[in-house]
């Protein structure tokens, strides 16, 4: 299983509702609640993948949201999150919350701060069951320097301690919205996976010294590619 994949999901999911999603800065809020879903089909290095997700917020910035992906190789994962936004200037977000990250064998509560200023959104998230262990993600909206482009692009960043090493994973988004509401597009990305490799160790036993080869785990670089369609209902 690649390494990070938990703050991955959470950037797939926050990046498009929270920050420049094309699907909710145009939204009108009627009736003080808001609400938006879609259904994807994915395929790629992650073999075919299905995710779907929910979103409702009213007027005064209070959202929940919940992100649920089914690959058929590696299982399902449900990424579920609450918290609050406020706009502090006509191009600038600020938000804090709540997020929940569920897979077979791993269950995984944070805390995260984000903010939104122009084409740069940022979250900070940090791990309840160690504070001191902190993950970061940052989102750039390539669509602010290059304004006639027809679809979207975003470059992703994240940051995280795997195999108690700080590293990265980088992330380029390419997508376009029909006037259908059909979203497709691809990501490509350079990412972290965890592996094994045999290493030589020394010891001592009785006074001999041996050298025996031992699995180790390692963390190194792969590129991965995904291809999604789908269709957002509102």
């Amino acid at each position: 299983m690649k390494a990070g994949r938990n703050i991955n999901l959470a950037f797939l999911f926050l990046s498009f509702c929270f920050s420049q999603s094309s699907l909710t800065k145009n939204q009108k809020i009627t009736n003080n609640l808001g609400f938006s879903s879609g259904i994807y089909a994915n395929y790629g290095s992650s073999n075919f993948e299905v995710d779907g997700f929910v979103r409702l917020e009213n007027n005064i910035g209070m959202f929940t949201e919940s992100f649920s992906s089914l690959n058929y190789l590696d299982g399902y994962a449900i990424y579920s999150s609450v918290g609050f936004l406020k706009k502090v200037a006509p191009s600038s977000l600020l938000g804090a919350g709540f997020s929940n990250y569920f897979e077979q064998g791993n269950n995984l509560n944070e805390l995260f701060i984000g903010s939104s200023v122009s084409s740069l959104t940022t979250f900070i998230f940090f791990e309840l069951s160690n504070f001191q262990k902190i993950n970061a993600m940052g989102i750039l909206d390539v669509n602010h320097f290059l304004p006639k482009i027809s679809y979207d692009i975003f470059l992703i960043g994240t940051i995280s301690q795997e195999l108690n090493q700080l590293g990265g994973d980088l992330f380029i988004n390419f997508s376009k919205l029909t006037k259908n509401r059909i979203l497709y597009g691809c990501i490509l990305s350079l990412e972290r996976f965890e592996s094994n490799r045999l290493e030589k160790k020394a010891f001592q036993k009785n006074g001999v010294e041996y050298e025996k080869f031992l699995p180790s785990s390692i963390i190194q670089y792969g590129f991965y590619n995904n291809f999604y369609i789908g269709f957002n209902f509102f």
